[in-house]
């Protein structure tokens, strides 16, 4: 008889600490999302990000950080439940998470620089072409072209986009991602010994 009062008081105390855990991993992970938003909201995060010509948003960021938080606890809850088949995974899931956290770091800060580079080489090639009177050889061939149309925007936005692909490759090394990099170097390296045969041409 106290043998199966006791494994009820130890069922219970389990499902008390099974639910405290829960309400845990819902508190801090709400709590480390509302940090982050305050946070990226404090250093204009968003305002930063579109400079560079990255669309985001802190909202987004807080509810990654959510979800993230609140997988590192979910495996000692689902343990507590016995349910150590569902844990296992989802723990080997956040290992991998976390160890490719750095790569992500790096992969994000090559974006950012990539693209505020690509922006600003941008800006001086459609200057650079405007000034040399690029776009008056569109006039002469009898192209009307506007602002969007014009030679020397879309010359700087070629150069542009093939920066940007520059720079997306190189965060997918980053992240070890070779399946996708390998090709997508081909690809760059075929453009640009396109290059000379265009210009010569």
């Amino acid at each position: 008889m106290s043998e199966f009062i006791y494994s009820i008081f130890y069922k219970i105390s389990d499902v008390i600490v099974t639910v405290l855990l829960l309400i845990l991993a819902f508190f801090v992970a709400w709590l480390v999302k509302r940090l982050l938003i305050k946070l990226l909201k404090a250093v204009k995060a968003e305002t930063l990000l579109s400079k560079l010509g990255i669309k985001t948003s802190v909202q987004f960021a807080g509810k990654l950080a959510y979800l993230i938080t609140f997988l590192l606890f979910l495996p000692g809850v689902l343990d507590r439940l016995g349910m150590s088949s569902v844990s296992h995974p989802i723990t080997g899931l956040v290992n991998t998470f976390i160890a490719l956290i750095p790569k992500l770091v790096a992969s994000g800060i090559i974006i950012a620089i990539g693209f505020f580079i690509a922006s600003i080489i941008r800006d001086l090639l459609t200057t650079v072409l405007k000034a040399i009177k690029a776009d008056e050889l569109q006039e002469k061939a009898g192209i009307s072209a506007s602002e969007n149309t014009s030679f020397s925007h879309i010359i700087a936005n070629m150069i542009y986009a093939l920066i940007i692909l520059i720079v997306m490759i190189s965060a997918i090394d980053q992240l070890g991602i070779t399946t996708i990099s390998n090709p997508a170097n081909m690809v760059v390296t075929a453009i640009f010994n396109m290059i000379p045969n265009v210009l010569a041409s």
